[in-house]
């Protein structure tokens, strides 16, 4: 199984090195089901386990969505 979009993830802030790591060996031992219904479910429920909370790319939306509110909480009082 060719693992360049779990790098992908990992280079792009979605996991660190050893959460990537770590679904590529969960993949690896994991995906050898002959039905491919069998392994989209059970690849799911890997990326389903995942704690993505304090990453690079996460932690700049949750900035970003905090800012967001913040700006509409104040064009809000201003229109009162």
């Amino acid at each position: 199984m060719n693992n360049w979009w779990i790098a992908a993830l990992e280079h792009a802030g979605v996991w660190t090195r050893e959460q990537a790591e770590h679904v590529s060996n969960n993949v690896k031992n994991a995906l050898h089901r002959e039905r491919y219904p069998e392994a989209y479910q059970e690849l799911s429920g890997i990326l389903d386990k995942g704690n993505f909370k304090g990453l690079p790319l996460i932690s700049k939306l949750e900035t970003d969505i905090e800012e967001l509110k913040l700006k509409v909480e104040e064009l809000s009082k201003k229109k009162l």
